[in-house]
């Protein structure tokens, strides 16, 4: 069980070994799991990062204090540049193969 009290920190693969339609299901995966803490600055705190090639922090722990907030801020992950080459790449290994 959770204490009222916690530090979350999410971590998403955003590299090119993701399919886009994977990374849209990790998105509402983790739009959903939010719903089972109490998001404030006094209950848990949500902070995320993404990582490919670099590490890219989306959020600290006390940039969003409601539920709402982070999954707001959730919906606007971008697809990165690394994953639009990488599934270029695959595409193109694909039909030569």
């Amino acid at each position: 069980m959770l204490s009222d009290q916690s530090d979350i920190l999410f971590m998403l693969d955003t590299s090119s070994s993701v399919y886009e339609l994977d990374f849209e299901k990790m998105k509402l995966f983790l739009s959903d799991f939010i719903d089972l803490f109490k998001v404030s600055n006094y209950r848990q705190r949500i902070s995320s990062l993404t990582f490919a090639d670099d590490v890219k922090v989306n959020f600290y722990l006390d940039d969003h204090l409601t539920n709402d907030d982070v999954k707001v801020k959730v919906k606007l992950y971008e697809d990165r540049e690394e994953r639009r080459v990488g599934k270029e790449c695959r595409s193109r290994w694909s039909q030569d193969h």
